[in-house]
């Protein structure tokens, strides 16, 4: 039984497969693979994932830029972030942009998975919060969920700096 939508965002064709592969064989994750982070935001911006993971180094199109430009769509979308290395300035800017989680390569699978698993949850609740803040009309749950990113990109500054 399909439960979430799971899109995957990266260059390197192998890594691609074997994330397709490992998320597809849980049974619970429908999977969209795109090795070109162009192809995968035309075809997000009109059907959002309940996460996008995706590759920080890209060509034509950074993972950044890709979260980025989704975010306009959906803001509070859950990104996990993957990285041949990690550095410091790209991951302060992928948490500001909202990332939930960052997975370093090589990756472990049962990190993976767990990982995403947690990002789709996230991403349910969010989206069902969202459906009834537009349902009620409830203008308090909105500002709680706006204060809540704010205070997410002060934890980032606040731990990581502002990556200058």
């Amino acid at each position: 039984m399909i439960k979430y939508t799971i899109a995957i965002v990266e260059d390197e064709v192998d890594i691609l497969d074997n994330l397709n592969s490992l998320l597809s064989h849980e049974g619970i994750y429908e999977v969209k693979a795109f090795s070109d982070p162009r192809e995968a935001y035309e075809s997000l911006k009109g059907n959002l994932p309940d996460v996008l993971v995706t590759d920080l180094s890209m060509p034509k199109m950074s993972g950044l830029e890709l979260i980025s430009s989704l975010r306009s769509y959906f803001p509070d979308l859950p990104v996990v972030i993957l990285s041949a290395y990690v550095d410091f300035k790209h991951v302060v800017k992928a948490l500001r942009l909202g990332a939930t989680d960052i997975l370093e390569k090589p990756y472990k699978e049962e990190q993976v998975l767990e990982i995403v698993a947690v990002a789709a949850e996230l991403g349910r609740a969010r989206k069902k919060v969202l459906e009834l803040i537009k349902q009620t009309g409830d203008k308090q749950s909105a500002e709680i969920l706006d204060s809540m990113k704010k205070i997410q990109e002060l934890m980032a500054i606040r731990v990581f700096g502002d990556g200058s």
